[in-house]
């Protein structure tokens, strides 16, 4: 392997909308989460997985390099806000903090079928008691 350094962290956000309101429209989701795809990818984090609901997000994700994940939270809020703000709701915002998860040990296929299903799964749990519980595991 030589004294190359190699890296791979695999990273779960979720953060919601300002106030908890139901500013992202579905009909607008996928756009959103394509756009979010696509700053990512220009910076080269590799997404594994989004999702989310009328008030929130997922993003399952893994880099190679080491990133300040404050930055990364950043780079996606501040672009997409104006992302949904230009194209769809004017009063679109994120709420200020977030919950970053580190997936030592996850099942990727399992937490991506998680994300990715988000609707369905909020049909039985409310976003505070899914935070609660990714706070506790």
């Amino acid at each position: 392997m030589g004294s190359n350094t190699y890296v791979r962290v695999y990273h779960h956000l979720v953060w919601g909308t300002k106030n908890r309101d139901p500013l992202i429209a579905s009909e607008f989701r996928d756009e959103l989460y394509k756009y979010i795809h696509g700053i990512m990818t220009k910076m080269g984090w590799h997404v594994i997985a989004i999702g989310g609901t009328v008030d929130h997000i997922h993003i399952f994700f893994c880099v190679q390099k080491m990133h300040n994940v404050s930055e990364i939270v950043r780079c996606i809020k501040s672009n997409s806000s104006q992302f949904v703000r230009y194209n769809n709701n004017p009063n679109f915002a994120w709420q200020a903090g977030y919950g970053w998860f580190s997936c030592t040990g996850v099942s990727i296929e399992g937490l991506k079928n998680y994300i990715l299903n988000q609707e369905k799964h909020h049909k039985q749990q409310s976003f505070d008691d899914e935070m609660e519980l990714l706070l506790k595991m």
